[in-house]
This record gives C-alpha cells, structure tokens and sequence, in this order.
C-alpha cells in the first residue's frame, strides 16, 4: 500500500488489522479420527494427530481395512513371536545345561583328588 499525500499511516487501521498472538489454551492436543474408506471394511481407519504449542504437529494413520489383512497381519505377528520365543528357550536351555555341568563336573574332581593324596 502506498500513501498519497497528506495521508497518514495509522497502526490499525482497517486496512491492515493488528496481528496477536493466538490464545493458548494448554500445552498439547490429541485427536482420534475413526472413518471408513469403504461400507465393507472390517474395523476401519484411525488417525491420530498430536499438536504441541500449536506449532508442532504429528500424525499417523492406522489402516485396518480388510479382516483378510487384519488376519494375515496377526498370524505373522504370532509366527515372529513365536519364533523369537523358541530362540529364547534354545539359548536358555543352551545355558542351564553349560552351568548345570559345570557344577556337576567341579565336586567329581574334588573327590577324586582327595583319594590322590592320602597320607599313610
């Protein structure tokens, strides 16, 4: 905007309004949005976006559109625990038996030392 002659510049004016800071009402906001892309879907979909000071956003959408996928997802959860568990009992077995023989082995050559060195 250019000013003419004999004009003046006014702060506030109608031209221009006054820019405030926006009005805070707390720290952070958290909304859940559940919708469906399609009548058919099992479950549907379900975003969540977090605001922090009102400048800050994250969001992520979670899509669980099909009982075919859901399925599909949880048997291959369940066959990666699974694995993972069986691992975990292989290695834990591993080790009980190293330390159970260890033990078993150590008061075996204690006695038979002391049979060794008998004073007569």
């Amino acid at each position: 905007m250019i000013l003419e002659k004999g004009q003046k510049w006014m702060p506030g004016s109608q031209h221009f309004p006054t820019c405030s800071p926006p009005k805070r009402s707390g720290i952070a906001r958290v909304t859940f949005d559940l919708y469906r892309l399609n009548p058919k879907d099992f479950i549907g979909c379900l975003n969540v976006k977090a605001t922090m000071y009102e400048m800050y956003s994250v969001s992520y959408d979670i899509r669980c559109t099909g009982l075919k996928g859901l399925l599909r997802s949880l048997l291959r959860f369940l066959s990666y625990s699974a694995q993972v568990t069986g691992q975990f009992l292989i290695y834990l077995g591993t080790y009980m038996l190293r330390v159970l023989d260890d033990k078993e082995e150590r008061p075996s050559l204690r006695s038979q030392a002391k049979g060794r060195f008998t004073c007569g």
